[in-house]
């Protein structure tokens, strides 16, 4: 059993790092591309060497005005029954489903503060030329405290003679989330097979994600990772959180000098076999999870969990075309 966990863990990390050589091409466009959006002027041009020091921040201007355009404060799901020849109560029955499926899609929008997330999956597509978001499932339990009434006996000479009503505290643990959910992800740590011209041609797609030793502890414990997912005990990950070794310099801070790597642990999670698996491993060293697919794609175009969005779509390749890309010259020039 050892050496199976062993093979699949070797074999995963070779072709993640396969993947990686020419997605490290496509971070330093978005590196580049980031910085032009924020007008930090390159000390090794000639503007700087001018006399005048002035940067306008032009591209930033531009895709702010472009991304108010895109936002919509109110997101809802229109939906409408597919027309059938049917009798009149029939029809009318998809109707009344069709609304309310509606109801509970706009209730489950809310509840995900859906609203909210655009701006983030509209700005990083404007600038990178491509937006990935995730969609999952969010299930978290919680000590929850709260007031019961209680039946409390009443006592009469040592006999009890009836009861009355009390409230009392009672902690109980609880599913506090249990909604679908969608979350941006940073382009830098959505690593795809290089031959892919689409996600539903895509042999491979690698997820990296960033959790404290605690987040993993308690996934272990809803048999997420561990034994009870085909994988490996997490105990041997206590001593080694902040060793994400493969990440250098500037890919490990942000944009203001923050290093997004500290006291975390880097988690590959390999959607492999045309998304039909999922093999999460941490640090590169340690196999958490090694099991089906989870989610019940079969009837959408792929089964990766994902969807991937470009302001403008290039030819036969996954990232578009970045709107920075084009405004580029315009902005170096004043």
């Amino acid at each position: 059993m050892a050496d199976k966990l062993e093979e699949i863990l070797a074999r995963c990390l070779r072709d993640f790092e396969e993947d990686e050589i020419v997605h490290r091409q496509f971070v330093t466009k978005v590196r580049q591309r980031y910085d032009a959006y924020r007008g930090v002027l390159d000390i090794g041009s000639e503007a700087a060497a001018w006399t005048s020091r002035q940067a306008p921040k032009y591209i930033l201007q531009v895709i702010e005005t472009q991304v108010a355009n895109l936002l919509d404060p109110s997101p809802v799901w229109r939906l409408r029954a597919r027309p059938r020849l049917d009798s009149p109560d029939q029809v009318q029955r998809y109707q009344d489903g069709a609304r309310a499926n509606e109801l509970l899609l706009a209730e489950q929008l809310e509840c995900d503060h859906y609203a909210e997330k655009q701006r983030g999956y509209g700005l990083q597509g404007l600038i990178t030329g491509l937006s990935v978001k995730k969609n999952y499932w969010n299930y978290h339990e919680a000590k929850v405290r709260e007031q019961r009434v209680i039946d409390e006996p009443v006592y009469f000479n040592g006999l009890e003679v009836g009861s009355r009503p009390v409230y009392r505290d009672v902690a109980s643990t609880q599913a506090v989330h249990d909604d679908p959910t969608s979350e941006v992800i940073n382009v830098e740590d959505f690593i795809w097979h290089q031959a892919a011209v689409s996600l539903a041609k895509c042999l491979r797609v690698t997820h990296r994600v960033w959790y404290s030793y605690d987040e993993i502890e308690e996934l272990q414990s809803l048999g997420v990772y561990g034994p009870k997912a085909g994988g490996q005990p997490i105990e041997g990950l206590k001593e080694s959180r902040d060793q994400s070794a493969s990440l250098e310099g500037r890919d490990r801070t942000l944009h203001y000098g923050a290093d997004r790597t500290k006291d975390m642990i880097e988690v590959l999670e390999c959607w492999v076999e045309r998304g039909t698996r999922v093999v999460s491993i941490a640090n590169r060293k340690l196999l958490l999870a090694d099991r089906p697919n989870p989610f019940w794609f079969d009837r959408l175009e792929h089964p990766y969990p994902f969807v991937v969005c470009s302001a403008m779509p290039d030819l036969f390749v996954i990232p578009g075309i970045s709107e920075v890309e084009v405004m580029l010259d315009i902005q170096e020039m004043l």
